[in-house]
């Protein structure tokens, strides 16, 4: 998140859940994601946790995933096929803390239930499940899914140096 506050004048232009062009300045962003991070830390999200964001592309969905990494947790990027599991079958498979969603994403099988929460919306007496981590390995930095060439969705498991020179490369 500091790194914003080195590009004070630099923005982001994003549409709004209205359809409205929104530019913001990194300082507004920073803002608003040192609040995204309080609220998640409030739920009890920790270092090392996995959550899952199954929500359309969002000016909130960037904010979470930020702030998933500035608190060092595995953040599970769903593509949209995944709208066909139940939120239990997802927490449950991926052991996610927590399912993130969106209000305005109407899935044909996930819906609000137990450990989730809305990243567009207020949220009360979010329930974090806590599972054993089963490796000492690096900490994954995220799980991401792709069809690739088999035209199968396969996850790929990401750690912190992987996505570092990914995005040294890409720059």
């Amino acid at each position: 998140p500091d790194r914003l506050a080195s590009f004070p004048d630099n923005t982001i232009t994003f549409y709004d859940a209205a359809g409205n062009v929104i530019r913001k300045n990194y300082l507004s962003v920073l803002d608003d994601l040192r609040q995204t991070i309080a609220r998640l830390e409030q739920w009890g999200i920790e270092p090392g946790m996995r959550v899952g964001i199954l929500a359309s592309n969002s000016y909130e969905w960037v904010l979470h995933d930020l702030a998933l990494m500035h608190l060092r947790c595995t953040s599970v990027a769903f593509p949209d096929e995944f709208g066909v599991h139940s939120s239990g079958e997802l927490i449950e498979k991926y052991r996610l803390a927590v399912l993130l969603l969106s209000v305005r994403d109407n899935w044909p099988a996930t819906a609000p239930a137990t450990s989730t929460a809305f990243i567009d919306q207020e949220n009360t007496d979010v329930e974090i499940q806590r599972h054993t981590p089963t490796t000492d390995e690096e900490q994954i930095f995220s799980l991401t899914f792709s069809s690739g060439t088999a035209g199968r969705i396969k996850c790929l498991i990401t750690n912190e140096r992987g996505a570092e020179e990914t995005v040294a490369n890409f720059y």
